[in-house]
C-alpha cells in the first residue's frame, strides 16, 4: 500500500502488506529504474497492449467488457486536445466515477497528461460545497448534472429582483461573473458528454459567460469520437470527428438520417471474451455505433436517437424518443421520462408511449404558494396535461397516445442513464 500523501517514519509491513509512501519509494527505485535491463525496461508495454477492461452501461442490454489498448488512449489524448485547450493552472472536477470511459479519459487522464490539476468531490450532494473549495475551472459532466447544476443558480437569481432585470436587458455576464464566484470564481469550461444535451441550457451558461459545449462517444471509441473546437460551437450538434478518426453515416435515408460509423485508432480492440458481439459491432474496419445521426456539409454531427430505441410506426414513419422526451422535458411539472413504442392487438407497426415521473419539488413548491397541496390523482392528471401541452409543437405522428405516470424515479446506470430495456408499455 502506497501512502501518497504523508510521510511514514519508516516503511512497515503489517498481514504480509508492506505500508510505504510515495517519496520513500520513489527514492528506492529511482537508481534501480535507470539500471540496464531494469524491470521498468522489462515490462515496457506495446501500443498495441491492452491498458483497461471499461465496461459499458448497459442502458439497452446487458454490459459488455470493453478492451482499449494503451494506443487508444494516447490516441484519444492526441486528437481531443486539438480541439480544446487545457493550461497548467487548470483544476478539472472529478464528479464522474471513474470506472466509466469519459471520466477516465477526460477527466483523469487529460489532466494527467497535461500536468494539471484534479479535485474530486466528496459525494453528489457536497457538489456545489466542494466547488467553492477547491475552485475548478473545468468541469465534465453527464447531461442530468449540469441541468440540476444550471436550475439552482436560476432558481436563486429568480429570488434577486437586480439579477432578473439584468438578466433581461442583456447583462447575463455581468450576473454571471457573481454565480461564478458562488462556485469557487475560476469556472471557465464545462464539457457534457453521456447523453444529449438540451441545446437550450448550453446557451443559457455561455450567457452567463461559462463555456458549455457537448461531445459524443462511446465507450467502444475510448470514448470520445467527435466534439466542438472550443472556438466554434454549434449548439444542438455534438461537434465533428476527431482528427485522424473518421466518422461515416450508413445508409442514410430521405433525411440523411443513418447509422454513425467511426474507425480509427480511438476504436476498441473488441469485448472481452465475447467475439460474437465484437463481430457483430463491425462492418469491416468501421466500428458500429447503434447511435442515428446526420452530418451536415461542415462534418457537424447531429445524434438523433438509438437504433435499439426508435419507433417505427404504422405508415412506416420513425419517430426517435430522444426527440420526444426532450419536448417533455421543458415542463417543470415532470422530473424524467422515457418514450417507447408499444403495439395494440393485430397492429403492425408502433404506437408512441410515454412513462413519466413528477417533479414532486415542483408541486410542492405550489403547495406552499397556494396553501394546498394536490392529491395523487390530480398530481397524474396535471402531468398528462403537461405531456400534451410540451408535444403539440413536435409533429402529430410523434406524440405519445399512451401516458402513465410512476411516482417512484427511473432505474438509472452509474452515469445517470435511464435503463430503456427494463420499460415497456401494458398492451390494451
Amino acid at each position: 500500500i502506497v501512502m501518497l500523501d504523508g510521510v511514514f517514519s519508516a516503511s512497515k509491513k503489517e498481514h504480509n502488506i508492506l505500508h510505504v509512501d510515495f517519496e520513500s519509494l520513489m527514492k528506492a527505485t529511482e537508481k534501480k529504474s535507470t539500471e540496464p535491463d531494469s524491470f521498468f525496461d522489462r515490462n515496457m508495454p506495446a501500443s498495441k497492449d491492452l491498458a483497461s477492461i471499461i465496461y459499458t452501461s448497459g442502458t439497452t442490454g446487458r454490459a459488455k467488457g470493453v478492451m482499449l489498448t494503451h494506443n487508444n488512449f494516447i490516441a484519444q489524448l492526441d486528437s481531443s486536445l486539438q480541439y480544446f485547450k487545457v493550461f497548467p493552472d487548470d483544476n478539472f472536477l472529478l464528479v464522474l466515477p471513474l470506472h466509466h470511459a469519459f471520466a477516465f479519459t477526460a477527466n483523469f487522464l487529460i489532466p494527467l497528461h497535461c500536468k494539471c490539476e484534479i479535485s474530486m468531490v466528496e459525494n453528489l450532494r457536497t457538489i456545489s460545497e466542494n466547488m467553492k473549495e477547491v475552485s475548478p475551472t473545468i468541469l465534465l459532466a453527464v447531461p442530468l448534472l449540469a441541468e440540476k447544476m444550471l436550475k439552482a443558480i436560476l432558481a436563486k437569481l429568480n429570488r434577486n429582483p437586480a439579477a432578473r432585470i439584468m438578466m433581461k436587458i442583456g447583462l447575463s455576464r455581468v450576473v454571471g461573473k457573481k454565480v461564478v464566484e458562488n462556485i469557487g470564481g475560476r469556472l471557465r469550461m464545462i464539457i457534457c458528454g453521456g447523453a444529449a444535451s438540451d441545446p437550450e441550457m448550453l446557451k443559457t451558461f455561455k450567457k452567463l459567460g461559462i463555456l458549455a459545449f457537448e461531445g459524443y462517444g462511446l465507450t467502444e471509441t475510448s470514448p470520445i469520437a467527435a466534439l466542438h473546437e472550443e472556438g466554434d460551437i454549434r449548439f444542438g450538434s455534438v461537434g465533428k470527428a476527431l482528427p485522424g478518426c473518421p466518422v461515416r453515416i450508413k445508409d442514410p435515408d430521405e433525411n440523411g438520417i443513418g447509422e454513425v460509423q467511426i474507425k480509427g485508432p480511438i476504436v476498441m480492440q473488441g469485448y472481452f471474451r465475447n467475439d460474437a458481439a465484437t463481430a457483430e459491432v463491425f462492418d469491416g474496419e468501421w466500428f458500429c455505433s447503434g447511435d442515428l445521426g446526420k452530418m451536415d456539409k461542415d462534418g457537424y454531427l447531429t445524434i438523433t436517437g438509438r437504433k435499439k430505441s426508435l419507433i417505427v410506426n404504422r405508415e412506416g414513419k420513425n419517430i426517435y424518443p430522444e426527440e420526444v422526451e426532450l419536448a417533455i422535458k421543458a415542463s417543470d411539472y415532470i422530473l424524467e421520462s422515457v418514450v417507447i413504442g408499444y403495439r395494440l392487438n393485430g397492429e403492425t407497426g408502433e404506437r408512441v408511449g410515454v412513462i413519466v415521473v413528477p417533479n414532486l419539488d415542483r408541486f410542492e413548491e405550489d403547495r406552499k404558494e397556494k396553501g394546498q397541496s394536490m392529491t395523487d390523482d390530480e398530481i397524474i392528471e396535471l402531468c398528462k396535461k403537461e405531456v400534451q401541452r410540451t408535444v403539440k409543437e413536435i409533429a402529430d405522428y410523434k406524440r405519445p397516445r399512451r401516458i402513465h405516470v410512476r411516482f417512484e424515479p427511473l432505474e438509472k446506470t452509474t452515469t445517470q442513464k435511464v435503463k430503456r430495456y427494463l420499460y415497456s408499455m401494458d398492451e390494451a
